[in-house]
């Protein structure tokens, strides 16, 4: 994972990673379920309107089988799009300076979220309530979640049928604090 040890953890960032994992059937393979209504086809939207009814939320520590693998596997896309964008962060502030490291942001995370994507079966995103680009606006079941769970503190949901959604807390890098600035801001 991405811990770091206290003096390179600068604190919490107030926004999360979104994930979303559905397993397909009783094998391995995996789909992404997307909360944005846009990029569903009309059979994706069915099926996710069907399980709207039957989420729970489900404290991390209690998952087990089906769940806890899945869950353990968006752990590992997270910190494939965490690990890639921090060094790319790096390598645009090393080039560019700060102006470089907001591209990256902005036009290379989602690219580099898509892939993770792609590469992972693990539909993955950045998010916040308050936001710097709206096209990182929170799905529609996280919006609630944002607002009333502490930041620092991950959430999963699980439906019926094997998918899970859950959050994480970015974890602010002394790097991100050329941009973004101290945590209180």
């Amino acid at each position: 994972g991405l811990d770091l040890s206290p003096s390179q953890r600068s604190g919490w960032f107030p926004a999360l990673v979104a994930v979303g994992l559905a397993l397909a059937g009783c094998g391995d393979s995996t789909i992404s379920r997307s909360s944005d209504p846009s990029s569903l086809s009309a059979s994706q939207a069915a099926v996710q309107g069907k399980e709207e009814e039957s989420w729970k939320t489900v404290p991390v520590q209690e998952l087990a089988g089906p769940a806890l693998a899945s869950w353990e596997r968006a752990a590992a896309a997270r910190d494939q799009l965490a690990g890639r964008l921090l060094s790319r962060v790096q390598e645009a502030i090393a080039q560019e300076g700060p102006a470089g490291a907001i591209a990256v942001c902005q036009t290379d995370a989602p690219t580099i979220a898509r892939q993770v994507a792609d590469e992972t079966g693990v539909l993955i995103g950045r998010t916040a309530l308050k936001l710097r680009n709206p096209a990182n606006a929170p799905p529609h079941w996280a919006k609630t979640v944002l607002a009333t769970t502490p930041p620092e503190t991950p959430w999963v949901s699980v439906n019926n049928v094997g998918t899970i959604r859950g959050l994480w807390p970015i974890r602010l890098q002394a790097t991100c604090l050329t941009c973004h600035g101290p945590v209180e801001s």
